[in-house]
């Protein structure tokens, strides 16, 4: 089984951290031998800037992505759930 974790923050001046780790385990069950492994991701970050639907991220090296960014939206007549963002094709949510 592998697993990825990645964390964004975001600030009100435009400015965006991201980390985030990433693990593997092997249960063993074929050799009998069990392994596991996992790695922190060195922090980052950078500017944001958010027009619509569309994120931008610029590192601290200058590079830029464009990524598609959505809030979800819940009940009958839709709501921003400010809780829950899509960014380019991942899920998002609030560690509340």
């Amino acid at each position: 089984m592998i697993t990825v974790e990645s964390r964004y923050g975001f600030k009100a001046d435009g400015r965006y951290g991201r980390g985030g780790s990433v693990g593997a385990v092997n249960s063993g069950a074929s050799t009998g031998v069990g392994t596991a492994i996992g790695r922190r991701r060195a922090p980052a970050g950078g500017q944001y800037r958010l027009d619509r639907h569309t994120l931008t991220l610029t590192g601290a090296d200058g590079r830029s992505r464009r990524l598609f960014f959505a809030y979800n939206s819940e009940k009958e007549l839709p709501e921003v759930d400010r809780d829950m963002i899509f960014v380019g094709d991942s899920v998002f949510s609030s560690n509340d």
